[in-house]
């Protein structure tokens, strides 16, 4: 956005010059038609390139692009559905990126397994409403580390529930039996 509001001015005096052009040939006569004709042509199809390529820029040329944004956008809308249909209402989410994709329709834990002493008072809150985690889909030898190892000793276990797209997948934290 800045590049667009510097190059303002300039823009503004290449116009200027296009017009003073064009009203220089209609003065002039017919002897500098030619030279100023070309010189009107190479001025409009810099601006028309500059323009085209701002246009293509601002609209594909990158991740954040209008087109990149509208269908990362729609590909979080989907995920955010998904979610919310897996989920009862009162359920809190552990998840380390997915928060501002799920407050407020969701608690919202921002978080993982590695601290005990957060792994403690996920024991505490699974007893008193529904717990789910997501985060990238983990294979199922990290599954059964995380229940063999992290969160055995806290009586927690962990059971997929939903893939929600390529990288990511829902699960459901449980008391042990």
């Amino acid at each position: 956005m800045p590049i667009y509001l510097g190059a303002i001015p300039f823009v503004s005096l290449a116009i200027e010059k296009i017009s003073r052009s064009i009203s220089k040939v209609v003065s002039r006569g017919r002897k500098d038609i030619i030279f100023s004709t070309m010189r009107l042509i190479m001025i409009t199809s810099a601006l028309a390139v500059i323009y085209f390529s701002s246009i293509h820029f601002l609209l594909f040329g990158s991740e954040e692009g209008v087109f990149g944004l509208y269908k990362k956008a729609k590909q979080a809308r989907n995920e955010w559905t998904m979610l919310l249909r897996s989920t009862p209402n009162n359920s809190a989410i552990i998840t380390r990126y997915h928060d501002k994709l799920l407050f407020p329709e969701r608690k919202v834990i921002v978080g993982d397994f590695n601290d005990n002493n957060m792994n403690k008072l996920y024991a505490v809150l699974a007893d008193k409403l529904p717990l789910y985690y997501y985060n990238f889909t983990l294979q199922q030898k990290d599954v059964d580390y995380l229940n063999n190892r992290k969160l055995a000793d806290f009586g927690l276990s962990i059971v997929p529930t939903n893939v929600i797209n390529n990288s990511f997948s829902l699960y459901k934290i449980e008391k042990r039996k």
